[in-house]
């Protein structure tokens, strides 16, 4: 953190900066961990980020905390150039119950609902855009906020006709593929991968760079099964308040291609291969 940085950081404390510590592991913005003599807060900077990043993380996690379902960071103060969180003292290893608890929070989370899919703020999905606007029912919403809007960007980075193919017999098919998704709209995480969970060292779970929206749950929980994974204890717990529904693994498929085709856009053609994968699976 530069000295003119850390100068406007300290008048927002209104407290003299004691320690920084710069926080690894995040791909999209510049963060720290900042001791004052009251308290350590987690920072993040708006640097180098698009345009309301930071403000669509605050609301996102205000609304999270609003269900009351599962914990995440408090948001503290919202600044154009700092988003200034509670810091959270993390453990490396888990509990024994700490995945079934996380499946048990994540349940109760998707229980907090409302009438119609979307949220009354559009948002990011890592760095891109995510419109939020209600487009109908839940599967226009899909359709027309979700899977258009990253086809066309990944169109414009030159995607492989192969594909192109598939996402054409995709067009057909739809909106099939999402046939028997729930029309309840529940409270999403957004973006719930093993790198936004963490271990608070009194055993709980935190979730962290959420991506809010109201949808199927499904969506929420088919991302689980992405980038990396979690254990199996997570849907014994999950599935004992809200079983599985039949068709789950073609509606998986389907809302998984959603964060595919993010990874194609973002990082490129290391994800080209699943991203056909996967519209194979929903189109065969």
């Amino acid at each position: 953190m530069n000295v003119g940085c850390r100068e406007s950081l300290q008048a927002v404390l209104s407290r003299p900066i004691q320690g920084l510590l710069p926080v690894t592991g995040g791909c999209i913005s510049e963060a720290w961990q900042v001791r004052t003599a009251e308290k350590t807060v987690f920072v993040k900077l708006s640097k180098g980020l698009l345009l309301g990043m930071l403000a669509a993380e605050a609301g996102g996690l205000h609304e999270l905390a609003q269900s009351g379902a599962i914990r995440v960071p408090e948001v503290i103060r919202l600044t154009e150039d700092f988003l200034i969180l509670e810091f959270i003292p993390t453990a490396i290893n888990p509990p024994t119950d700490f995945w079934s608890k996380l499946g048990w929070q994540l349940a109760n989370l998707h229980a907090y609902s409302q009438k119609i899919p979307g949220f009354h703020k559009d948002n990011f999905i890592g760095r891109s855009p995510q419109k939020n606007h209600c487009a109908g029912s839940w599967k226009e919403f899909f359709w027309q906020r979700r899977l258009l809007p990253q086809w066309e960007m990944a169109l414009q980075r030159g995607i492989p006709n192969t594909i192109k193919l598939h996402w054409q017999q995709l067009e057909i098919l739809w909106p099939a593929p999402l046939e028997g998704s729930s029309p309840l709209a529940s409270l999403l995480h957004g973006d719930l991968w093993s790198g936004n969970v963490l271990v608070c060292n009194n055993g709980d779970p935190v979730v962290i760079d959420p991506a809010v929206y109201y949808g199927d749950a499904e969506a929420d929980l088919s991302l689980t099964y992405l980038f990396g994974g979690f254990p199996t204890s997570l849907y014994q717990a999950y599935h004992e308040i809200r079983p599985k529904c039949e068709g789950f693994v073609r509606r998986q498929k389907v809302y998984q291609l959603y964060h595919l085709l993010n990874h194609f856009n973002l990082f490129g053609n290391s994800y080209t291969q699943s991203v056909e994968s996967c519209l194979r699976e929903i189109t065969r």
